[in-house]
């Protein structure tokens, strides 16, 4: 099935007049290239294994980065359906078990606008906005919705960009609680920064008026390095399961698992290195820099838990981000990208990686049904690819 929307690809925008920041746009700008970053060995002498796919399905959608991935849990505990939202589209789509895809409601702008994260608990549909979360009771997204505020947003913004927006069965969810911090370049602003906890667990209060409130996940930190020099990099990759939480940083040669109050780490294999420099001071303002920094660094972006594996999806660096040759840029989607496994009986990584699709998008992977179900785009990047593999 297929549904037909406007693309506003551009490949060719190149110029980039430096950027002035203010107070709340910062954030945002650092947030919109964060998906970008790192060095690493060169990707010719590092061996690869291309995944086999069981199923693809197509969707025509105007932006992979619009597109949000959740499960609704079935009665008997398997998953039983995954939701893709494209945010312009404002359409609802749903993926049965047996991978037919479905367009089931159309979402009012009013939801869609500002979304930040969607998932589905208890049979409510639930949004997440920077300083909301909205809960409709069905999918009439035209009824009222209980509305939550999370308690100290007028300091703090709450993102969930890498990680699984999931709420558990005591109504409560991990979530990016980031400070609002005017100035990261300076060494004040990025020492307040880096030296905050900014992982914390939500909790949703019912009683009087109803509230979120956060408390930080105490174990997991950024690296030292983070505050003496400008990263940008705001925020862990990390995934939870059950207690356990895994993760990293785009720039970090290691993952970290916390179980049990204990904390250990793991470190990636040499081959698959993605430390980098830190961002020279006169790129930082500028997006046409930035941009560049980021396609020719390799980073890690993702975490997943399958089975009883851990899986680190990178992006892969390029020699230039203009390319000569072709004309175009060598921005995030046409970097390749790869996917390394942490077995966790055996507490170590494989020493092989697994090559992801063509236009791959890392970050909006997730586990489904058994599976691992990446989102590519085909060359046009007008039709979005759900590629289901099992390892």
């Amino acid at each position: 099935m297929s549904f037909w929307l406007k693309d506003n690809r551009n490949l060719n925008k190149q110029a980039g007049k430096p950027l002035q920041f203010s107070v709340g746009v910062y954030l945002i700008f650092v947030l919109s290239v964060t998906f970008f970053s790192c060095h690493d060995a060169p990707v010719n002498k590092i061996a690869q294994h291309k995944l086999q796919s069981t199923d693809t399905l197509k969707i025509r959608a105007e932006n992979i980065f619009r597109i949000y991935v959740s499960k609704i849990p079935a009665a008997n505990g398997r998953d039983s359906l995954l939701l893709l939202l494209d945010r312009n589209a404002s359409l609802l789509y749903k993926i049965d078990a047996s991978n037919q895809l479905l367009a089931v409601d159309t979402l009012p702008e009013k939801v869609t606008e500002d979304l930040k994260a969607f998932t589905y608990f208890k049979g409510k549909y639930c949004v997440e906005y920077e300083d909301t979360l909205k809960m409709f009771m069905s999918a009439d997204f035209n009824a009222k919705p209980n509305v939550y505020t999370f308690k100290n947003g007028d300091v703090y913004a709450y993102q969930s960009i890498i990680s699984e927006f999931k709420i558990d069965k005591d109504q409560s969810f991990l979530i990016f609680c980031m400070p609002k911090i005017n100035n990261l370049i300076d060494a004040a602003g990025r020492e307040r920064y880096f030296s905050s906890k900014v992982v914390h667990k939500g909790v949703i209060i019912e009683k009087g008026k109803a509230q979120i409130e956060t408390k930080p996940i105490g174990g997991i930190t950024f690296p030292e390095y983070y505050k003496k020099s400008y990263y940008n990099d705001l925020y862990p990759v990390f995934c939870s399961f059950g207690d356990s939480i895994a993760y990293t940083y785009h720039y970090c040669d290691s993952i970290v698992l916390i179980s049990g109050g204990k904390k250990e780490y793991f470190k990636i294999p040499e081959q698959f290195s993605v430390i980098a420099k830190p961002i020279p001071a006169e790129y930082v303002q500028s997006r046409t820099e930035l941009d560049a920094y980021a396609a020719t660094h390799s980073a890690n972006c993702k975490l997943l838990q399958y089975k009883q594996k851990i899986l680190l999806f990178q992006t892969i660096r390029v020699d230039r981000y203009y390319d000569e040759q072709t004309g175009m840029l060598n921005d995030y989607l046409s970097q390749k990208k790869r996917m390394l496994v942490f077995d966790m009986d055996k507490k170590q990584f494989e020493q092989t990686a697994y090559e992801l699709p063509a236009n791959c998008a890392p970050v909006k992977s997730c586990i489904f049904n058994g599976m691992v179900y990446l989102l590519s785009t085909d060359d046009t990047r007008k039709t979005i690819l759900v590629t289901a593999v099992e390892l």
